[in-house]
């Protein structure tokens, strides 16, 4: 892959850097595109960070050429700005953003043409496809954005704003089915530094889908229906991982959509 071995991508779930009364939760989302990003293309420098007070600094001295960014209702704002700070300080950083505040349908376009025209690419549903496959473009295409842009018929999931203030978009990618095949982000490694800070808890993921359409949650849509599952050895895998190296006091979260089946 060309000039894939010095690429810096910073992959981020931002939160404001003060504690709180509660931990802050290791971010698993962005964790496991970077475990699938390492796994296809080795050479890439990956880093995953949560804290604004650790962000910042990260991209002031490494001026990273990606930035993947998970979007939640709550941090919206942060990563908004965030964002918009990276560009400022390297205008050449490819913006990316994904996670459930990311959909060709939002409740109020000006605003969401607001916060997102300026970012390269967003992702809707999974990520792990979606991000190598628009990274392995990225970098064929030289490192340009505009270029990329151009081939979105090969980007699964992706779509961008374009000047009209329109959704330019791609095919979608079938949902990730084997999900053993995501390399965990715990065993691999990628999640040390988290794991060393008691301050962070450690989240884990079983399965993905839920078979019910509640209109209340972010995967009630046809696109989440079937259920998908890591395997036994997996999960077990990654809970003696984090045993390991988590004092019980931190205790620990599953992401399962559904725990009523």
């Amino acid at each position: 892959m060309s000039h894939s071995s010095n690429l810096e991508v910073l992959l981020i779930d931002p939160c404001f850097g003060e504690l709180g009364a509660a931990n802050f939760t290791i971010p698993l989302s962005v964790g496991l595109i970077g475990s699938y990003l390492k796994k296809q293309i080795p050479e890439i420098h990956v880093t995953v960070l949560k804290k604004s007070t650790e962000i910042l600094p990260f991209l002031d001295n490494k001026k990273p050429d990606v930035l993947g960014i998970c979007n939640y209702l709550w941090n919206t704002n942060l990563a908004n700005r965030l964002s918009r700070y990276a560009r400022e300080i390297n205008p050449k950083t490819y913006i990316v953003f994904g996670g459930p505040e990311i959909n060709q349908k939002p409740v109020d376009k000006k605003n969401f043409f607001q916060k997102y025209s300026h970012a390269d690419m967003l992702i809707e549903g999974e990520g792990e496809l979606a991000f190598i496959q628009l990274i392995k473009i990225y970098l064929e295409e030289g490192r340009d954005s505009k270029k990329v842009r151009l081939r979105i018929n090969e980007l699964g999931n992706c779509f961008y704003i374009n000047e009209q203030h329109q959704f330019v978009s791609g095919p979608q990618f079938p949902r990730v089915k084997h999900l053993d095949g995501v390399p965990s982000p715990y065993t691999t490694g990628l999640f040390d530094h988290f794991l060393e800070d008691d301050n962070y808890q450690p989240l884990i993921q079983t399965n993905r889908g839920c078979p019910y359409k509640c209109t209340f949650c972010d995967e009630g849509s046809d696109y989440y229906n079937r259920i998908n599952y890591r395997s036994v050895d997996y999960v077990k895998k990654e809970l003696d991982y984090i045993a390991e190296r988590v004092h019980p006091s931190v205790g620990m979260q599953i992401s399962d959509s559904n725990w009523g089946m």
